[in-house]
């Protein structure tokens, strides 16, 4: 009955705690009052308190006798305003911040956030499936930019100060593990770069001559692959980024050879084809913002606005019309559109990674620095790949709600139309009911539905960014780039 009537996971729902469970049941599914009790009975902890399979049947054949009649029209549920989530989700940052330190998956030895291993998910038992990674999509350097940038609004402490310290140490003295030495934003050196950075930049780190050292290293990796995630368009991000944090250019000087790199390897068409090395990516065409051309043309857009290069605006220019060339009209009355994952591939996604509403960042992006209402009208149309009163059992900010969530607040910032607030703050109400709130803490199982982490794209620092970023507008969304500066 939970997965019928909310069509979310029920695992997740149950996550939450059981006193409040008639009136999630009502924000989630919108039951009738009666629905909503019988369902929540059913749930009871205890056997005894259940109602029995005939009493079940009697509720059930009653509701269904109002509904014949026409007596029901459903429950009438009250959304909250994005004012009234912001009220509600400021008082409980504190215990989103301490949920990233007492309720999620910590290593027993260094006492940092195990992530589950790439591709596995397995039962809460196998503890194998688990494991340190040091990347700030997946593992510790991405749980220590989130509380970093909580620290920047004063959600912090003693126990969070001392395990972001202790994560620093660990991530500087590279411990061995699966993701060592990659240099890309998501995975590798540049993210872990920006996390430090955070750090120091919110009092949690204090800064010492070892910090310019090892950012000049981890922010001149390897230039072997265009994309956010895991090449040159995160690593040029993480320049500008770490730049702007320690205001000091040397840093941001450092993202000219990842624009370079990018306007070397564009394709003659305005897209980029992966090179050999990753397998079996490589030779392939991406277009999203993880791994594909929306990903670099957001890059170059922001680059070429702030440095006035007109090479690489023309080149953002150039890829921004491939990305419009392979748009399709949805089947929707809404106007949607939408992007395959990849050239000659007819499966298409609909969240950050891959699809619509990630390519709407980057039409945002364009239309921030050129001001064309082609690109707004454009990232408006990608924005409706998802109806208003979007359901989904992944709060991840990758693969779910928060990462949607997020591009919600910044077209709310871009376009400064409240619609997209509104929507936001309805993933915020759906995001809260799946919480489980202790005294002083709150976690959420995110894309795991076994364990809670705490990963920056895959777990509960995501869910945490997101809410944080509701509240306090004047951050970029997880692992990108703030406004940018038009001036000439």
């Amino acid at each position: 009955m939970v997965l019928l009537f909310t069509g979310v996971d029920p695992r997740r729902v149950l996550f939450a705690r059981e006193q409040s469970r008639q009136k999630q049941l009502c924000v989630l599914g919108g039951l009738p009052t009666t629905l909503a009790q019988l369902v929540a009975r059913c749930l009871v902890t205890e056997p005894t308190r259940r109602p029995s399979a005939k009493e079940v049947g009697k509720i059930l054949e009653a509701e269904q006798a109002i509904i014949k009649r026409g007596e029901s029209a459903g429950a009438k549920i009250r959304r909250s305003g994005i004012e009234a989530m912001r009220a509600r989700v400021n008082r409980l940052l504190p215990k989103i911040a301490r949920g990233l330190i007492l309720d999620v998956l910590l290593d027993n030895q260094t006492g940092l956030w195990l992530s589950p291993r790439s591709g596995m998910h397995g039962p809460a038992e196998l503890r194998s499936s688990y494991a340190l990674h040091r990347s700030a999509g997946r593992g510790v350097a991405g749980v220590v930019y989130a509380l970093g940038r909580l620290a920047r609004f004063g959600i912090t402490g003693c126990d969070v100060q001392d395990r972001v310290q202790s994560g620093v140490d660990w991530l500087l003295a590279h411990a061995t593990t699966p993701d060592d030495q990659l240099p890309g934003l998501h995975f590798g050196e540049a993210g872990v770069a920006l996390a430090i950075a955070e750090s120091v930049f919110s009092g949690l780190v204090q800064r010492g001559r070892w910090l310019d050292e090892y950012l000049v290293e981890a922010l001149q990796g390897p230039l072997d692959w265009p994309d956010v995630t895991h090449g040159a368009a995160g690593q040029g991000i993480a320049a500008i980024a770490c730049g702007d944090l320690l205001q000091d250019e040397r840093f941001t000087g450092l993202s000219r050879r990842c624009a370079q790199y990018l306007l070397r390897t564009q394709d003659p068409d305005g897209g980029w084809t992966l090179p050999e090395g990753a397998p079996p990516m490589s030779g392939s065409r991406y277009v999203g913002f993880a791994h594909g051309v929306a990903g670099e043309v957001y890059f170059l857009a922001h680059w070429g606005a702030r440095f006035n290069n007109d090479g690489a605006a023309l080149a953002a220019k150039r890829g921004a019309d491939w990305l419009i060339t392979y748009a399709t009209a949805a089947q929707d009355p809404r106007g949607a559109l939408a992007w395959p994952i990849k050239i000659d591939d007819r499966e298409s996604w609909r969240w950050w990674c891959h699809g619509a509403p990630g390519i709407a960042l980057t039409f945002l992006k364009m239309f921030e620095v050129t001001g064309a209402a082609r690109y707004a009208d454009i990232a408006s149309a990608a924005l409706q790949s998802h109806p208003p009163d979007v359901r989904y059992s992944n709060l991840s900010q990758c693969h779910g709600l928060s990462g949607l969530g997020e591009i919600y607040l910044e077209a709310a910032r871009v376009l400064g139309e409240d619609v997209w607030c509104d929507r936001a703050a309805q993933i915020g109400e759906v995001i809260l009911e799946l919480g489980h709130e202790e005294d002083s803490s709150i976690s959420w199982l995110v894309e795991d539905p076994h364990r809670s982490t705490a990963d920056l794209m895959i777990g509960g620092a995501g869910v945490a960014h997101f809410l944080l970023r509701m509240c306090h507008d004047n951050i970029s969304a997880p692992l990108l780039l703030p406004a940018a500066c038009t001036e000439k």
